[in-house]
């Protein structure tokens, strides 16, 4: 059969294309932009669409026997409203699957899309669900209760801080459901007729309930309170007032936390309550989880680090943006350095950790992660040369584990021949979380695989590294033309190759 899959680089559109691929059907799957996942390269044909771009969607349901909408927008988008995305941008989805004579559509809105016409996500959803329904075509609506990922977005980080406020007096239930077994449904019943199904995990818990649970497998003591729910109304208020975009999604995050969710179509095996004691298998939340302190900590406990004083380069400001550097030796090992910058506000914020082991025959570890405006980027990169052949396999496991995180391509440079194969690049929107708790993964790997080196000759190792060193330099690229403005070439060249890289 084929079909058309509409929003399929997100987390469930991605989910959705894996259960279409492995049923073996003809599949067309499009976003915005194309992030192919690490473990799908191949099996269908990927495309770069936007529903709310009438003339990019032309043609796309040609021939198609269904069309699968998870399009929806998921955060404060500058200039675009859940009208603009839910609504408008589905409506010229199923146009043009009219036009192209498919006979089915199948649509992923929310559990009582019709219940609450003044939330501004609910109602646009609602609203396509009342013209899919008038719309002639064979339709299935699915309505799921929440995910697994997305509570855990909400719960994890109240947990590391050590408090979970709840909205309200009364508590409220939910019966979440994991993407993967609500893919499968959806792959399986998109041809039903005329159906909605009100979809769910297997377990219903009360928010407290959960709460208590994250805090269990974080090995914390519960600390849960409770505020009235029209704190929401003010934070509401005060967004519309500054025109943040965010007004709508707190009316959302509000309506979630005081409503009920529970499904009564009951989907898939997964165990609500085992994906809450697995996020806290490998990152228990009383270790840092931001990168730096996680390089930091790992660094720390197997050499003994003894501060570099950066000078110049300790804090650097231009136009809005601030550079913090700190640069530690490793006895025995070799140098760490750590970077976070911050822009527009604290809207953009960045971390980089490198680490350069000149005394070790070992990789340069080379990490950058960005949070702006809603979108991560994650870079994680190793660069030889070495001098044997040093055992980083372990590094593959973590890129299989995060295999399903958008990636992007970051295009070709002259130093690629120094890259090796563990190297990652994520990009993405509402993947925060998931970028963190790889980028910490990564760098506990990295500093375990390091233990294992041999000792290196440090001069023979930084005359290795000055070549790729200079190679960046020549070639630079965002981060480095960025500098080379604020502070002049020569000083970027001193701050690459005697701190960032310790290559002189």
């Amino acid at each position: 059969m084929k079909v058309v899959l509409a929003g399929a680089f997100g987390q469930l559109g991605i989910d959705c294309l894996r259960a279409l691929v492995k049923s073996g059907h003809d599949v067309t799957a499009f976003g915005r932009t194309i992030r192919k996942p690490e473990d799908l390269q191949e099996g269908y044909k990927a495309l770069a669409a936007d529903v709310t771009d009438q003339e990019s969607l032309k043609g796309i349901c040609d021939g198609a026997d269904v069309v699968i909408s998870t399009v929806g927008l998921t955060s404060a988008a500058y200039g675009q409203s859940y009208y603009d995305v839910d609504y408008r941008g589905n409506l010229n989805l199923l146009i043009e699957a009219k036009k192209a004579g498919v006979k089915h559509f199948a649509y992923i809105s929310v559990i009582k899309a019709d219940s609450a016409p003044t939330v501004p996500m609910l109602n646009a959803k609602n609203c396509f669900e009342i013209s899919l329904m008038n719309s002639g075509l064979n339709w299935v609506i699915f309505r799921p209760t929440g995910y697994f990922y997305d509570i855990a977005k909400v719960f994890m980080p109240m947990v590391d801080k050590g408090k979970v406020t709840l909205l309200g007096k009364s508590d409220v239930h939910a019966n979440v459901v994991d993407t993967p077994d609500f893919a499968d449904f959806i792959a399986s019943h998109m041809c039903d007729t005329n159906k909605v199904y009100n979809v769910g995990g297997k377990e219903t818990y009360s928010y407290e309930e959960m709460a208590g649970m994250f805090f269990n497998a974080a090995g914390k003591p519960a600390v849960i309170k409770r505020a009235p729910a029209a704190v929401f109304d003010g934070l509401t208020l005060a967004n519309k007032i500054k025109k943040t975009g965010k007004a709508d999604v707190i009316k959302f995050s509000k309506w979630t936390l005081t409503e009920d969710m529970v499904g009564d179509t009951i989907v898939g095996d997964a165990s609500f309550a085992q994906y809450i004691k697995d996020c806290y298998k490998d990152h228990p939340a009383e270790k840092p989880r931001r990168m730096m302190k996680r390089a930091f900590i790992d660094a720390k406990e197997t050499y003994k680090l003894k501060k570099v004083q950066a000078g110049e380069f300790a804090i650097i400001k231009s136009k809005g943006m601030t550079f913090t550097t700190r640069v530690f030796d490793a006895k025995g090992a070799g140098r760490l350095f750590l970077m976070d910058m911050k822009a527009f506000g604290g809207l953009m914020k960045m971390e980089t950790v490198t680490f350069t082991p000149t005394e070790l025959d070992g990789p340069i570890l080379s990490t950058d992660i960005v949070h702006a405006f809603g979108r991560s980027t994650l870079v994680l990169e190793l660069y030889g040369p070495t001098i044997g052949s040093p055992d980083f396999g372990a590094l593959d496991e973590v890129k299989k584990r995060y295999g399903s995180l958008p990636v992007y391509d970051p295009g070709t440079h002259p130093y690629d021949d120094f890259r090796l194969p563990q190297s990652v690049y994520k990009k993405g929107r509402g993947i925060k979380e998931e970028t963190v708790s790889m980028a910490a993964e990564y760098i506990d790997t990295y500093f375990e695989a390091l233990k294992n080196c041999e000792k290196a000759d440090p001069e023979e190792k930084k005359k290795k590294y000055a070549e790729f060193t200079g190679c960046l330099f020549e070639a630079g690229g965002m981060a480095v033309d960025q500098f080379k403005k604020m502070v002049g070439e020569e000083k970027t060249r001193e701050f690459l190759f005697t701190y960032m890289f310790h290559s002189l």
